[in-house]
């Protein structure tokens, strides 16, 4: 059989996953986790689950985004909740640090997709993106279950292609944002050397005369030379 030609994996993005780790929750999202991991190529990070930080949750949280090329949610119910002017609708809520996860990243420009588990309203940014059903149980494989898996696939692509699309880009801005400090300090140091090479020359600078002798042993002969016909071309 012939031998398969290197097929180039596929580059890794980082996704901050925002979702609950109650253990109500924990199985779903460690399936949802390893799938998006091992077949879309995706490093998700949680705190509280992969990542744990001194600082307080609103600032490690805020500082792992801004880390991070992308978001994925996870919604599942938190809260059940009445609406106060209609008391036959009964609304079922996501954990709330979704939507501020979720609103933080929108700030940042970061690409997000939202899984949507069972009847759950979507707040805030959340319910602006294209979501994708999801069951609140496993399937019989200990997979998750989706309601159209080629919406998932399609909207996870697009997920990684846009998160690496952002990387390049800032990419680029870090190395223009080098160019301009090195273009910066490579003036500064210019106009620093000529300073020097002004205060350096002696007082008779420019009148160079061939049979002096502290003319011939002088350090600045060659520009002496040089200025004093540029004086005389005047």
């Amino acid at each position: 059989m012939p031998l398969k030609k290197n097929v180039k994996k596929p580059e890794t993005v980082r996704a901050f996953l925002s979702c609950s780790i109650r253990d109500r929750d924990i199985k779903l999202v460690l399936a949802a986790k390893q799938m998006l991991e091992e077949e879309y190529h995706f490093n998700c990070v949680t705190l509280g689950l992969d990542v744990s930080l001194p600082e307080h949750k609103d600032d490690a949280v805020k500082r792992m985004i801004a880390e991070c090329e992308c978001l994925i949610g996870i919604a599942t119910t938190r809260f059940e909740a009445v609406d106060v002017d209609d008391r036959s609708q009964n609304l079922k809520l996501a954990t709330v640090y979704l939507a501020q996860e979720a609103g933080a990243a929108h700030q940042l420009d970061l690409p997000l997709v939202i899984f949507r588990v069972g009847e759950v309203e979507l707040q805030g940014v959340t319910n602006r993106n294209i979501y994708i059903e999801m069951a609140p149980n496993l399937g019989p494989s200990g997979r998750i279950m989706v309601k159209s898996q080629a919406l998932m696939s399609t909207e996870l692509r697009d997920l990684h292609a846009r998160a690496l699309e952002r990387r390049k880009q800032k990419e680029k801005n870090i190395l223009w944002e080098k160019v301009k400090t090195l273009t910066t300090w490579g003036t500064a140091a210019a106009l620093a050397f000529s300073a020097m090479d002004h205060l350096s020359r002696p007082h008779c600078f420019g009148t160079f005369y061939y049979k002096k002798l502290d003319c011939k042993n002088c350090a600045v002969v060659a520009s002496c030379k040089a200025e004093k016909v540029k004086r005389s071309s005047l």
